[in-house]
This record gives structure tokens, C-alpha cells and sequence, in this order.
């Protein structure tokens, strides 16, 4: 089994570091948070580091806008069917 795409639960600052590894690695990535805000606070975020990768060389533009394309946000998980999953919460309960 050859993994291709990613979700990541939750888009606090582990979350969207995740999230960006996972797109920067070649991963279509979906990240999910429960919070519209939190999403985009991630996604702009994601983007200035990528944008900053631009201005620094250590990223072509059009490097940059493919790893942006490759990152999906959603606050429902509906659409997360057949992603393994990475979370970035602690559970209080290993049978989680």
C-alpha cells in the first residue's frame, strides 16, 4: 500500500506543521479543525512559511503553489474517507 494522501486533525500550530510537511513532502493533504478560524489562521500561516521559502530560494514559485494545492481544509470529516490519519491532539484514552 503506497500512502498519497494525508489528514491531519486539527490545525493548531503542530497540526499545520504536520500539514505543511505532509504537502511540502508530495502528500495531498486535508486538514481539519472544528474551527473555521483555526483553519484559516493555519492556512495563512502555511502560506507566509512557503511564501518566505520563495523570498529566501530554497523554493521555486511554482514549488510553492504546488505544495499549496496540495493542502485541502474542511471543518467536517465527511470527506476524509480513506486518508490515514495524524493527530495532532492528545486523547485521554488509549482506545481512542
Amino acid at each position: 500500500m503506497t500512502i498519497r494522501r494525508i489528514a491531519v486533525l486539527g490545525a493548531g500550530t503542530m497540526g499545520h506543521g504536520i500539514a505543511h510537511a505532509a504537502a511540502s513532502a508530495g502528500f495531498t493533504t486535508s486538514l481539519y479543525d472544528v474551527s473555521d478560524a483555526s483553519l484559516a489562521n493555519a492556512r495563512t500561516a502555511i502560506e507566509h512559511i512557503v511564501r518566505r521559502g520563495v523570498e529566501l530560494g530554497k523554493l521555486s514559485a511554482a514549488d510553492a503553489d504546488a505544495v499549496l494545492a496540495r493542502l485541502h481544509t474542511s471543518s467536517s470529516l465527511e470527506s476524509r474517507s480513506k486518508r490515514p490519519i495524524s493527530s495532532s491532539r492528545r486523547f485521554p484514552s488509549a482506545s481512542i
